[in-house]
């Protein structure tokens, strides 16, 4: 049976060099592969302007939502049919906060990109580079918190 070792980052597996994972441990307690290694030190070097950080997954091009010990993003629209299949953690309800346009909005089709690794985090969030803040909401809160905004009259207006 093959011995796996996997990034605490992006999950992916490295069997074939021990020497880069025995490399990695020693540097950061984890093992962190070397792509996500650079992905963390590219964020860090962009610091507030890692807003222009674009996530290429192969079949779609997206904003990087960055928080404190995550990478989020969305595929397609940010709200979906409930019903459409493959969305993103199952069609859960989040509200995201962007910190920079700034804007609050609701999505049931966010999607995890990776962790961000105890040796990065402090890194990151000193750099800048923390551009979102995700909160999970179930549909009665989702529900409350629609009635609360219709309540404030002058909102209507």
């Amino acid at each position: 049976m093959n011995n796996i070792t996997c990034c605490e980052s992006c999950g992916w597996g490295n069997k074939g060099n021990k020497k880069e994972v025995e490399q990695q441990l020693k540097k950061y307690d984890e093992y962190i592969c070397i792509k996500c290694e650079n992905v963390w030190n590219k964020i860090i070097e962009m610091g507030n302007s890692s807003d222009e950080l674009i996530l290429d997954k192969g079949f779609i091009k997206t904003k990087a939502l960055i928080t404190s010990d995550n990478i989020y993003y969305h595929e397609r629209d940010r709200v979906m049919d409930p019903k459409t299949p493959f969305l993103g953690f199952g069609g859960s309800w989040f509200l995201v906060i962007d910190k920079r346009k700034p804007e609050i909005y609701a999505t049931n089709n966010l999607f995890h990109d990776r962790r961000i690794p105890e040796a990065f985090q402090k890194k990151i969030e000193d750099s800048g580079a923390i551009n979102a803040e995700i909160i999970a909401v179930d549909r009665p809160l989702l529900e409350n918190l629609k009635k609360n905004l219709n309540d404030i009259s002058f909102l209507n207006d």
